[in-house]
């Protein structure tokens, strides 16, 4: 017997497809994204007072972060939800644009993400002076 006369027969997992990939994809993402500003802001409660010292430069990473995702969700989703679905077959005309501004603006976002890691890194790392 066939190997695929057996499969048809038999509950095989099957691979997702690309739009099942996505949409896990998108929700790994969110929770990510949620999980990190909340253990931000838990640090930012725990370093406090924020309005000097650590906490100061914790809750600026914070604010930063939330920065990050609104910049994410209304500058760059929109494009790339234009580029995801394209047939390369048949591209639409101002693709190459859209490509070369999602690229322009990911490179200010990982830019502003990096910025954000090294704020929350040295809120962590800087102690108190002890009285």
């Amino acid at each position: 017997m066939r190997r695929s006369s057996i499969r048809n027969y038999t509950n095989w997992p099957t691979e997702p497809t690309h739009k099942q990939h996505l949409c896990w994809q998108r929700h790994w993402v969110k929770r990510c994204r949620s999980g990190t500003l909340a253990l931000i802001l838990g640090a930012a409660f725990e370093h406090r007072p924020v309005l000097h010292g650590p906490g100061l430069l914790i809750l600026s990473a914070a604010v930063l972060w939330v920065a990050i995702i609104l910049f994410t969700v209304t500058m760059l989703v929109p494009i790339n939800n234009r580029i995801a679905p394209m047939n390369p077959e048949h591209t639409y005309s101002g693709w190459r644009t859209d490509r070369a501004q999602r690229d322009r603006l990911h490179r200010v976002r990982v830019v502003l993400l990096i910025a954000s890691v090294l704020l929350l890194l040295t809120g962590l790392f800087t102690s108190h002076p002890t009285s």
